[in-house]
C-alpha cells in the first residue's frame, strides 16, 4: 500500500511438456493491488514446444551415405533389424538406431527394379516395379525366398502408371496391400488386396475423388488402416482444397471419401507420403508433406483410432535442421523394444532422419 512504486516477481514452475505435440496455456492471471489500492489484473500464456521426442540422427546422401545413389523415388522398409532404403538402382540397408551405412542388399531372386517397396508388421518386405499397361505384380521376400504375391492387370487402367506399395499386417496370414495408379489429367486410382490365410484377394479398385490431376505416383499415397480392408482406406496427395488427410469407409462398394483431417497447406503440396502402426492400443498415421515452393516441409503424426475424431499428436517442421523440403519422397513408421520411430528419407533433399517417440 505504499505509494512508491515497486516491482514484484511471481515465479512459476511449470512441468516439461510430456506430449509429443506443442501445448499452449492462455488466460493465466496474477491479480494484485496498485499503488492506489485498485485491482491490477495481468494476464499471460505459456507455449511449450513437444515434449517427449528426439531427432536420435540425420544423414546425408552426399555425405553420409554416398553408396546410396540420390535418385527417387526412394522407399523405406524395416527388415532383419535393419533399414532398408531403396530406389530403381537398388537396395541397401542401414542401421535403424544410428543410421549408420551398412551395405548393399542383395535379394535372389528378385527379377525387377525396386520402384515400389513396404514392409509389413511382421518383417516381410513387398517389392513391384511400376507398371503401364501392363501386369503389376507385388513380389514377397520373406527371407528365404521372393514370391509373386498379389497382381492386377495394368492394362484394364490403359496408360496408367501404378506403384508406391503400402501394406498393414501379416503377409503370411491376414494384411492389406494397396497400390497407386495416376495419370495427369485424370483421376488418382487405388488398388487394393485383402490378404487372408497368407493367401491375396482379387484387387480391388476404385476413384480417389478429392484428387485434382495428380501428375505421379511420387506425389500421392494411399494406405490401409489395418489388416482389414472392411476399416478403410486414407489417402493424402496433389490435390484440391483442402490438403488433408482423407478416409474411404467401404472401399469395396460404396467409394466414398471424407475429409478426416486438414492440414492447413497447400492445395499443390508434393511428394506426400503416409505410414500406419499400432503403439500401446493407439493407431497412429504418420504423414510427410513438402510444397512446390520449397517452403519449410512438415511430419504429421495423428491419432486415427476414432477416424472420426483423428487427433493431432506430433507436428515438426525441422527448422533448424535442414534446409526446405527435406520430407516429401517416403516415410517409416515402427514399432521397436517398446519405442515408436518415424523415418523419413529424401534423396532430392539430401537428408534422412529418425524421430523417436518413447512412450
Amino acid at each position: 500500500q505504499s505509494k512508491v512504486m515497486q516491482t514484484s516477481y511471481v515465479t512459476l514452475q511449470v512441468d516439461s511438456n510430456p506430449e509429443w505435440v506443442e501445448r499452449t496455456a492462455t488466460g493465466i492471471t496474477i491479480t494484485g493491488k496498485d499503488v492506489n489500492g485498485d485491482d491490477i489484473v495481468n494476464t499471460f500464456s505459456i507455449v511449450q514446444p513437444a515434449g517427449a521426442i528426439d531427432v536420435i540422427w540425420n544423414k546425408t546422401f552426399s555425405e553420409d551415405w554416398t553408396s546410396i545413389e540420390a535418385t527417387t523415388p526412394s522407399h523405406l522398409a524395416m527388415f532383419d533389424g535393419k533399414l532398408l532404403v531403396s530406389n530403381a538402382t537398388g537396395i541397401h540397408a542401414v542401421d535403424p538406431l544410428t543410421g549408420e551405412y551398412k551395405e548393399k542388399v542383395e535379394i535372389p531372386g528378385l527379377s525387377v527394379a525396386p520402384e515400389s517397396m513396404a514392409s509389413d508388421d511382421a518383417g516381410n518386405v513387398i517389392f513391384a516395379a511400376n507398371a503401364n499397361n501392363t501386369m503389376f505384380t507385388v513380389y514377397m521376400y520373406d527371407g528365404e525366398s521372393v514370391q509373386s504375391f498379389a497382381e492386377y492387370n495394368g492394362a484394364n487402367m490403359n496408360g496408367w502408371t501404378i506403384g508406391n506399395l503400402r501394406v498393414v499386417g501379416d503377409l503370411k496370414s491376414d494384411a492389406v496391400i494397396t497400390a497407386l495408379g495416376t495419370l495427369y489429367g485424370n483421376p488418382t486410382y487405388y488398388i487394393a488386396w485383402q490378404v487372408t490365410g497368407g493367401v491375396a484377394g482379387s484387387p480391388v479398385t476404385g476413384k480417389i475423388t478429392p484428387t485434382n490431376n495428380p501428375s505421379s505416383i511420387s506425389y500421392a499415397c494411399v494406405s490401409p488402416v489395418s489388416d482389414d480392408l472392411a476399416e478403410g482406406l486414407v489417402f493424402c496427395g496433389y490435390a484440391g482444397d483442402p490438403y488433408a488427410l482423407y478416409y474411404c469407409a467401404d472401399p469395396v462398394t460404396e467409394q466414398t471419401w471424407t475429409t478426416v483431417f486438414d492440414f492447413q497447406g497447400a492445395w499443390n503440396t508434393n511428394f506426400s507420403c503416409i505410414s500406419i502402426a499400432e503403439y500401446n492400443g493407439t493407431r497412429y498415421c504418420a504423414v510427410g508433406e513438402s510444397w512446390f515452393g520449397g517452403n519449410t516441409p512438415t511430419a504429421f503424426l495423428l491419432d486415427i483410432t476414432d477416424i472420426s475424431n483423428v487427433e493431432l499428436m506430433y507436428k515438426d517442421d525441422f527448422s533448424g535442421i535442414w534446409e526446405a523440403d527435406p520430407i516429401g519422397n517416403d516415410i517409416k513408421l515402427t514399432v521397436q523394444d517398446g519405442i515408436m520411430r518415424l523415418y523419413i528419407v529424401n534423396p532430392l533433399s539430401d537428408m534422412a532422419a529418425c524421430v523417436e517417440f518413447p512412450h
